[in-house]
Order: structure tokens, then C-alpha cells, then sequence
């Protein structure tokens, strides 16, 4: 047994990490998958996510989903947690990159923009929190990594978003491949190895109108504004790139 709670695939182990409380859509997602277990490591809760990132890199997993947090990436010389954080997750990538065979990694809103920081991009405040449904366009890209074919990405056009923060500068090794109006660099892609990071959260769906703890935030949503929200199919083709990966 392992100490963390795993997320069960097919035939493969998969960790969703989560800094924030609700999983929200994924209820859905799990219609597909035989199981479905997360860890949290939700700042108010006490956990340290240096330790968290020290566990990670001594387990056999298949694939890792890291997620959102109400923390700012933009505080890592000020915040204790945030500092930790980036520590952690940049001794991760080091060993994990050296694996003979490195698992798929999601990275979702606060982990997209933590990964491109631990790479060398920056992030900073965009000066409006953005909340709800938003359309997103693909970026072509001849250099995606193996395996990553995502044939629908052009028809991923409307996730949800919750975000203030956003990456400003990309890091260098890293692909832009999605891109809205007002953020140029909604998802990235190593083009080597298989990492993936999203800004928008493709785990929430019209849920979060009933579950959120401040409903007045999403005031001006209502469930037809979900309506053609692509996040379960994301997540979709994120588990069967974790499978393709195995073989």
C-alpha cells in the first residue's frame, strides 16, 4: 500500500494531486475509469508540498495530474508554502526527466503556471480575475511530443477558467499550443517528453454554480454557459495518453 491515495486507470496508476478542496467535474469523468482517488495538499490543511514532491519521486506511477490553488505563484519570494512548492516541484521534474521512461503529467491552472515558472517562464497578475466559461483556439504545432495526437484539440474551444494570474513569458522548451483573447498561452507541451499544462480547469463544470463556496463569484454564469464545456474530453484523451504511454 501507498501512502498517498492513487488514481486507478485500466491497467495504470495515476496520483491526482489537488491544492484545491472540490474536484467538482471530475465526478463525471469518473463514469469512465474503473476508480478514482486524489491527495490533497490544501495550504490550510498544514501538508508541505516539499514533502509531497519528495514522495512522489520514490513511486511507480503511470501518470500525475497537479492542480489548481488559491495560492499565487507570484508570491514564491514572500509565501513559505508557495516557496516550497516551486522547491519541490523543480527536484521532482529533475528526477523525473531522468527516468528511463517518464509518466504523463497534467498540470492545471496554479501547476501550469508553477511548472513554466520552474522552467523559466513568468508569470504574473493579468489585473482582472477571470471566472467561467471561455473559448480557447489551438496554436499548430509540428513538434508535439510522442503519443500526442490529440485530434480533437481543435474542437476543445470552451473549458472553464478561474485564474487571475497567468504565464507572461513561456519558458523556452516548452510549446505553446492553445491561446485565448485575453491570455496568449493557455496550454503548453514539452516536445520531448510528456509533459502538459493547462491554465483553464477541465475538471470543473456547471457543478461549481452549486458547489462553490462563494457563489456570488459566479453570479453571472448559469449551466447553459457549460453547455459545450470540454473538459471531460480532455481529461479523456489525458488518461488514454497515460496507457499509450505504457506501451
Amino acid at each position: 500500500g501507498l501512502c498517498w491515495p492513487q488514481w486507478v486507470l485500466e491497467e495504470a496508476r495515476c496520483l491526482f494531486e489537488g491544492t484545491q478542496k472540490g474536484l467538482l467535474g471530475l465526478e463525471k469523468f469518473k463514469e469512465t475509469q474503473p476508480s478514482f482517488e486524489r491527495i490533497s495538499i490544501h495550504p490550510k490543511e498544514g501538508q508541505n508540498p516539499r514533502e509531497l514532491f519528495e514522495a512522489l519521486s520514490s513511486m511507480a506511477l503511470d501518470g500525475l495530474v497537479l492542480s489548481g490553488s488559491e495560492k499565487s505563484v507570484t508570491q514564491v519570494q514572500k509565501d513559505p508554502w508557495v516557496k516550497d512548492y516551486i522547491d519541490g516541484l523543480s527536484s521532482f521534474l529533475s528526477d523525473w526527466k531522468k527516468l528511463s521512461k517518464p509518466f504523463p503529467v497534467l498540470g492545471i491552472c496554479f501547476a501550469h503556471q508553477a511548472i513554466s515558472h520552474a522552467l523559466g517562464g513568468e508569470v504574473k497578475p493579468s489585473g482582472a480575475l477571470k471566472i467561467g466559461p471561455v473559448d480557447v483556439q489551438a496554436i499548430e504545432n509540428s513538434l508535439l511530443p510522442k503519443n500526442f495526437t490529440p485530434s480533437a484539440l481543435k474542437n476543445w474551444n470552451n473549458f472553464v477558467a478561474f485564474h487571475e494570474d497567468q504565464v507572461m513569458t513561456p519558458p523556452s522548451n516548452m510549446l505553446p499550443i492553445m491561446k485565448s483573447a485575453y491570455c496568449p498561452y493557455q496550454s503548453f507541451v514539452h516536445p520531448t517528453l510528456p509533459l502538459w499544462t493547462v491554465q483553464f480547469h477541465p475538471e470543473m463544470n456547471e457543478s461549481i454554480l452549486e458547489v462553490s463556496s462563494d457563489k456570488s463569484l459566479w453570479s453571472h454564469c448559469s449551466s447553459k454557459d457549460f453547455k459545450n464545456q470540454k473538459g471531460n474530453d480532455l481529461l479523456e484523451f489525458f488518461a488514454k495518453w497515460i496507457l499509450e504511454n505504457k506501451t
